[in-house]
């Protein structure tokens, strides 16, 4: 059973917290009902069940909320922006056109001059940490997507694996930078 927020059983898109109760066969006034919040952009946020709140990933609830209303979740938006912009900045790191066009233009000062980038520029450490974080979290929900990709050409294959390898080198140079770094900062005190 679905209610929305104002605790009707309609599938109209709705902002705030809508109920499900939990999935039983025999449901009584005593079974589980847990709160699934919709955000303003009617993106589908989170779910009150312990499944969402140990592993923060979108759980059967938010999902048979997703069916009723045709609603996002949150998550599957983020991750795909996220995916996108990886794309954009892989095509603009080979110097490739960019076929995506949703991004803006930004300028960047290098070095006294300026350049092009389709890559967004994020304010401080913490956003950028935080947009590492979520892509990495968006590759790692797409591993089986990736397993599936059957009609990918060997090339582009090689090509896949070959980018792959070069953001995991650079993801363990950095780890390994920022571990030194502690190290020795706890050494001196």
């Amino acid at each position: 059973m679905i209610h929305n927020p104002e605790g009707e059983n309609s599938s109209s898109p709705m902002v705030g917290n809508w109920t499900v109760r939990a999935f039983t066969l025999r449901a009584t006034r005593s079974t589980p009902v847990y709160d699934v919040v919709v955000n303003n952009t009617l993106l589908i946020e989170s779910c009150t069940c312990q499944d969402f709140t140990d592993r923060c990933v979108p759980c059967k609830h938010i999902y048979l909320l997703k069916r009723f209303t045709n609603m996002q979740p949150s998550f599957e938006v983020e991750q795909n922006n996220a995916l996108d912009v990886i794309v954009q900045a892989t095509h603009v790191q080979h110097g490739e056109p960019n076929e995506l066009e949703s991004t803006p233009v930004i300028q960047i000062e290098q070095h006294g001059e300026s350049e092009n980038e389709d890559v967004d520029i994020l304010d401080d450490v913490q956003s950028n940490l935080q947009f590492i974080s979520q892509s990495y979290t968006a590759l790692h929900h797409d591993r089986n997507r990736v397993l599936n990709l059957s009609t990918i050409s060997q090339e582009e294959a090689h090509q896949y694996a070959q980018q792959v390898r070069e953001l995991v080198l650079l993801h363990q140079t950095m780890l390994q930078r920022y571990d030194r770094t502690r190290h020795n900062n706890t050494q001196r005190q």
